[in-house]
């Protein structure tokens, strides 16, 4: 089974949607995985945003009972693949946990990107406007409106799918 860990700064919007589809899409794929998350800075015990359980339950994924956490050793540990939202955030966790969390950590949409070239698939040449944003960093809508977590959501979405087809 392969363990994957969302890396976000607070651990409310975006590792909490990166975790959530990610796990989604590989059951629907029949891919044996265990998706968690965690963030930089996060405070431990704040639930997900009110935006993201809107956006979530809109792809009929739960998320009410997340509680946030900071990233500690043993998630680095147990985790194959960590994937961060940002270039910002990998050379954090890298500072942070040395080789061994950057031997292993992605930022989610350079990662994807890379799969996609490797071998991509019909469905990958089609995520549309998710995946026009060449920039690899997916921005934080924490603060801003449900319709931009909407637009983080799809990124995520996009990516994420691109990582799951090149595992099957």
């Amino acid at each position: 089974m392969i363990k994957v860990l969302m890396v976000c700064t607070g651990n409310t919007c975006r590792s909490v949607m990166a975790a959530a589809l990610m796990q989604k899409i590989a059951e629907e794929r029949g891919i044996g995985i265990s998706v968690s998350s965690a963030g930089l800075a996060a405070f431990g015990g704040d639930p997900a945003t009110s935006p993201t359980q809107q956006v979530m339950d809109a792809y009929g994924i739960d998320v009410s009972t997340h509680r946030s956490r900071r990233v500690q050793q043993p998630l680095i540990d147990e985790s194959d693949y960590i994937f961060v939202m940002t270039e910002a955030h990998c050379r954090q966790l890298t500072a942070m946990f040395g080789e061994q969390a950057a031997a292993k950590t992605y930022v989610l949409k350079a990662y994807a990107r890379m799969a996609e070239e490797n071998a991509p698939t019909q469905e990958e040449k089609d995520c549309g406007e998710a995946n026009t944003n060449t920039d690899m960093d997916i921005p934080d809508p924490f603060g801003d409106t449900v319709e931009a977590y909407r637009r983080t959501a799809e990124e995520i979405e996009c990516a994420v799918r691109m990582i799951i087809d090149s595992w099957r």
